[in-house]
């Protein structure tokens, strides 16, 4: 089987070039599929006992974190390399994604954008930093004093309230 020039094309794409953690659909759970690489990326593959059909089902791989499977499901080779170049991890599980069996994650992709992420979450003086830097940089507020998050969202909602009074205002939006 020959891929499409498309995905041969995304396959060259350095991995800190392809979607952030933070991004990313969290999971898709598949069970009772065969997933394989067709000329277009990564498809699931179901045939219904009652329909002589079969359906296919395009799995964005670059947009998921992780891709659990479950019962009665197999993958082809290439597709877990396809999987494994977007930085996807692949779980094999039990029925409903309980028991955990293993998983198979590419060795040369990081987890560092996760692992910082966890960092802020775990710590809140550095969640505050983070949310100030982030409000400089988004919404070009700089916030100099020791404010807790809960007060900084505040803020924040205030300054989308306007943004969306003012819009409406300009748009002609009635009923704001």
């Amino acid at each position: 089987m020959s891929y499409s020039d498309q995905a041969l094309i995304f396959a060259k794409i350095p991995v800190n070039h392809q979607i952030r953690e933070e991004d990313r659909i969290s999971f898709l759970y598949l069970e009772y599929c065969r997933i394989e690489q067709n000329r277009t990326g990564v498809v699931a593959l179901r045939e219904y006992e009652d329909d002589i059909r079969t359906k296919l089902i395009q799995i964005p791989v670059a947009g998921i974190a992780v891709l659990f499977l479950g019962p009665g499901t197999s993958i082809t080779q290439p597709a877990i390399a396809s999987c494994t170049r977007a930085g996807l991890t692949i779980v094999f599980t039990g029925e409903n994604g309980i028991p955990y069996y293993s998983h198979a994650t590419a060795l040369t992709s990081s987890a560092r954008w996760a692992i910082a992420q966890a960092r802020l979450v775990a710590n809140e003086k550095y969640a505050r930093q983070a949310a100030k830097k982030l409000y400089k940089n988004q919404l070009s507020i700089d916030i100099n004093a020791d404010l807790t998050i809960s007060q900084m969202r505040g803020i924040e909602g205030q300054l989308v309230r306007k943004l969306y009074r003012d819009m409406s205002r300009k748009y002609g939006i009635t009923n704001f």
